[in-house]
Parts: C-alpha cells; structure tokens; sequence
C-alpha cells in the first residue's frame, strides 16, 4: 500500500497503476540450473505475496496481473515453457506476461491502449504511436 500511496502522491491520485504478481517457481529446475540443494525460495512465498497484491490492487482501485494464474502455476508440466531457468521468464513467459498487461490496461484503462484505428498512428483513440513498428523499420532479410 505505500508504494502504490508513494506513486500516487508524487504524480497524482489518478496515475495508472498495475501491480503484477510474481510468477510460479520450478524449485526442481532452478535447482538444476544453479546446480544447488535448495531452492532458497518457495512458490508458497511467491503466492502469499501475489494473494496480497491482488487485495491491495482491489483495495486501492489499481489493475493487477496475476502471473501465477497465466503461467498457470498450478500445473508444472506446463509451467516450464515459460520459465527459462526455474525463475526467470523465458520468451514465451514474457510473451504472456505482456499479453496480461495488455488486458488489464484494456479492462482498466482503455484509453492508454496504443491506438489501433486509422493509419496505426492518428487514429481516434488510444496512444499514437511515436514511430513506425519494428517489423516496418527492420523488415527480415
């Protein structure tokens, strides 16, 4: 709650907010990958503290993005794709992620989504885009 009340005091009551979760954790993998006994931390930590940022997201009127469920840290087997090491999110971790964020900005704060509508970049709603899109500037070879 204090940094949510920090944010809000040095940029405005209205600031956007999205508290995220953190993801699930492959102790077995991380294990393996640091070549170590213990994992030195627990999905039951990383959940505890997820459940509290969710209440403190509802509490304070701010989006949040529950890694845990996208990741879906219930199921281990699939879990693993999205986690290169244990820990760290791998690139279809991330993709996911993003995609989360993405919804909670539209459920939320829809008018922060990039623009979408016209020529990609002046359309009616939503944030210009400043410049063309990556795959426009560097086209693959």
């Amino acid at each position: 709650e204090q940094i949510v009340a920090h944010i809000r005091s040095t940029h405005g009551a209205d600031t956007p907010i999205i508290l995220v979760t953190p993801p699930p954790f492959d102790a077995p993998a991380w294990m393996a990958y640091r070549q170590i006994e213990e994992p030195g931390r627990s999905n039951q930590a990383a959940q505890d503290y997820g459940t509290a940022a969710k209440k403190v997201a509802k509490k304070l009127g701010c989006a949040s993005v529950d890694t845990w469920q996208l990741l879906q840290g219930d199921a281990p087997t699939e879990m693993g794709q999205y986690l290169s090491d244990g820990l760290h999110l791998s690139n279809s971790g991330n993709q996911k992620v993003f995609e989360g964020i993405m919804a909670a900005i539209g459920k939320t704060y829809p008018h922060l989504l990039p623009m979408e509508d016209g020529d990609e970049r002046y359309g009616t709603k939503g944030i210009p885009m400043e410049e063309e899109l990556w795959d426009r500037l560097m086209p693959p070879t």
